[in-house]
């Protein structure tokens, strides 16, 4: 009965911890100048949170600066990336300086952006619309990047 009751906290834990986060999906973006490609996109808490990869396919060097980067709603409300001070994002502790990233030539970078709640709720967004316009630029010129949806 001890083992039976043990193990029914345990699955119960689990499942609390691990309930409030949704799995969302988009796309890769490949231009002539860089490639986007996702590799985990969430809801949890009250945060969308977008882990991609940047590849830069140039010659020159290519800057991104995430502070730059929006999410554009449905509804027509765009936000900007949440100002993260520090803590716990993504399963580990971390300081974000808010610097622009620079990638070499033929590089690729880790890209991690993350967009709070403010007044909805992330379940009730079906889609969001991810905008780079005025992020990126290749030796100081804008790079165009086509918009690309996360969505369910």
């Amino acid at each position: 009965m001890k083992r039976f009751l043990y193990a029914s906290a345990v699955v119960l834990a689990f499942a609390a911890c691990g309930g409030d986060k949704e799995v969302l999906h988009m796309q890769n973006v490949d231009t002539a100048e860089l490639h986007v490609t996702p590799t985990e996109i969430q809801i949890s808490g009250k945060k969308l949170w977008l882990k991609l990869n940047v590849a830069n396919a140039t010659n020159g060097t290519l800057m991104i600066q995430r502070d730059q980067i929006v999410a554009h709603l449905p509804n027509g409300q765009t936000l900007t990336r949440a100002i993260a001070k520090g803590g716990y994002g993504w399963g580990y502790a971390y300081v974000d300086t808010h610097q622009p990233y620079i990638i070499p030539p033929g590089a690729m970078h880790p890209l991690n952006v993350e967009y709070e709640e403010q007044g909805f709720k992330w379940k009730d967004i079906p889609s969001v619309q991810i905008d780079f316009a005025g992020a990126a630029t290749i030796n100081g010129q804008p790079v165009a990047v086509p918009a690309f949806v996360v969505q369910r």
